[in-house]
């Protein structure tokens, strides 16, 4: 299993499992994270975490599927999927893609990701 892979099954254990700290030893120091093209990224482990768990309060059943597309260098692109159950929202399933940067120790430098929602799955 190479470094991208790895990160890529721990995104998923992370969010199924609502694994912080998992999450946290998978951050860089100076880790960039963009939820979106037009957000300011976080930029420290606490505001990462505290939107994870933010993100994640209302959810359960949740399934996560991740894939590695590609690899150059030390960014990889992966595709996921999940569904859940949400308190607010009912069930939901979003369909996306992770722009991941490692450091030379595996850990995630820079994230980025694009997705589309689909509520009011059966």
């Amino acid at each position: 299993m190479n470094a991208h892979q790895k990160i890529a099954q721990t995104l998923a254990e992370v969010w199924q499992n609502k694994n912080f700290d998992l999450l946290k030893e998978s951050l860089a120091d100076n880790t960039k994270w963009y939820e979106g093209p037009y957000k300011e990224p976080l930029k420290n482990r606490d505001a990462i975490i505290d939107q994870w768990r933010n993100d994640l309060a209302p959810q359960s059943d949740i399934k996560v599927e991740t894939n590695v597309l590609a690899v150059k260098g030390t960014t990889g692109c992966y595709h996921f999927v999940a569904t859940w159950s949400d308190s607010q929202r009912g069930k939901l399933k979003i369909d996306g893609i992770f722009l991941v940067e490692l450091d030379n120790s595996g850990k995630i430098k820079s994230f980025n990701q694009w997705y589309a929602l689909k509520t009011g799955v059966k």
